[in-house]
C-alpha cells in the first residue's frame, strides 16, 4: 500500500500483551498540523479501521468495544 508523506516517526511502540496484541502507538515529531499526525497513525496501520487520540484525551473503558459493536451492525 502507498504510504502517506509525513514528518518523521521517533517510534513505534507494539504491545506485548495478548489481549492488546494488535494495539500500536506512534511517537512522531511535532507537526503543525493534526492531519500529519493523523496521516503517520494510518501508515502505521494494517486495519480497516483507525482511531486516532491525543495525550489529553480520556476514553471510556469499553468504548472501542463499544465503537466495533455498532460498526459491525452496519
Amino acid at each position: 500500500m502507498e504510504k502517506i508523506n509525513t514528518k518523521p516517526v521517533k517510534r513505534i511502540f507494539k504491545s506485548r500483551n495478548p489481549v492488546c496484541s494488535v494495539l500500536t502507538v506512534v511517537d512522531k515529531e511535532d507537526s503543525e498540523t493534526k492531519s500529519d499526525t493523523s496521516n503517520a497513525g494510518i501508515n502505521a496501520s494494517s486495519f480497516p479501521y483507525y482511531l486516532w487520540v491525543d495525550l489529553n484525551y480520556i476514553l471510556d473503558r469499553n468504548i472501542l468495544l463499544k465503537m466495533m459493536k455498532r460498526i459491525k451492525k452496519m
